[in-house]
């Protein structure tokens, strides 16, 4: 897609937002009592899976919500682009006071379990536990330079998606890349993104699943995922789910890892190389060749000295 067609995506996307934002106010359950809202959620057993974009969010929703006894939801709630942010209105307060209240108008009365796979609740991860009492939070990961690679493909750090808030994320002034952000690549601010969102996670989440390993292994699956939800899924429902993606990129920008460059290679291991490593990704014999040929990058020195001094 061309710069023209991301940015009328975009502009469609904040206009849908804030038109979910305003008839939401109209619904009954959002004039709901706190207590009221505490107590539906009670009867609950919510599970939430947090995750980078671009890692498998939209067919793991899917997969999971062919459990008949949960509603499972990919970013159920459109404001959440909106509000959750790492400046703006302040994150708890947003949960507590107007999303939970949104996430009931999605809900049917027989529902016994509520999920969601929803990236964006990422930033409310050190929290979601105090809101929603008994939760289980599950990490999704997927290998970063997919991950990377899908995204050179759209439309993320764009130029024009400076001007939309939240659209374009960029490092708090105390994490080490914050002083050469300006300096970084497109692709550079890309691998950020990923390494970021998925240490945030693991801080805060125990229990992670790779996305490559629950798509090629059932007993993967149910041990990892469909036990640990106590969800019944099955492997019929599990082997039609695998053989049929979705949400996937059909056209690449960026060629497979395999070929990448040596100033790629290490310019991604230089901001991902540790977190790859810490999510189980990177042991391929080709891959580690490709490493030890591009040798260190410039910029990863200057971050591991300040780190240093830091400490």
């Amino acid at each position: 897609m061309s710069s023209a067609s991301w940015m009328a995506r975009d502009v469609a996307r904040i206009a849908r937002h804030a038109w979910n934002c305003s008839t939401s106010l109209l619904h009954p359950h959002f004039w709901r009592s706190t207590e009221s809202v505490t107590h539906a959620f009670s009867n609950l057993r919510c599970f939430f899976v947090l995750a980078a974009a671009r890692s498998g969010t939209y067919f793991f929703a899917s997969l999971l919500d062919s459990a008949p006894e949960a509603s499972v939801f990919h970013e159920p709630i459109s404001e959440d682009w909106l509000f959750l942010r790492e400046t703006g209105l302040t994150r708890r307060q947003y949960l507590h006071h107007y999303r939970k209240r949104r996430m009931l108008q999605n809900l049917k009365e027989d529902t016994e379990v509520y999920g969601e796979v929803t990236p964006k609740l990422l930033l409310c991860g050190d929290f979601l536990s105090a809101e929603f009492p008994g939760c289980q939070l599950l990490h999704l990961v997927r290998d970063g330079r997919d991950v990377v690679r899908s995204m050179m493909s759209r439309a993320k750090y764009s130029p024009y998606r400076n001007l939309l808030p939240g659209f374009n994320p960029s490092p708090s002034c105390s994490d080490p890349w914050a002083e050469t952000w300006d300096e970084l690549t497109r692709f550079e601010k890309i691998c950020w993104t990923w390494q970021d969102r998925n240490r945030r996670i693991a801080r805060v989440v125990n229990n992670a699943v790779r996305l490559e390993e629950l798509c090629s292994s059932y007993p993967y699956f149910r041990e990892n995922v469909e036990s640990y939800l106590g969800l019944q899924i099955g492997k019929k429902s599990w082997e039609q789910a695998v053989t049929r993606p979705r949400n996937v990129t059909r056209r690449h920008d960026l060629p497979h890892w395999s070929e990448w460059s040596p100033e790629r290679v290490a310019k991604f291991q230089a901001i991902c190389g540790e977190t790859m490593t810490e999510m189980g990704y990177g042991d391929e014999p080709r891959w580690q060749r490709k490493c030890r040929l591009s040798g260190p990058c410039d910029r990863r020195e200057n971050v591991e000295y300040k780190r240093k001094k830091e400490k």
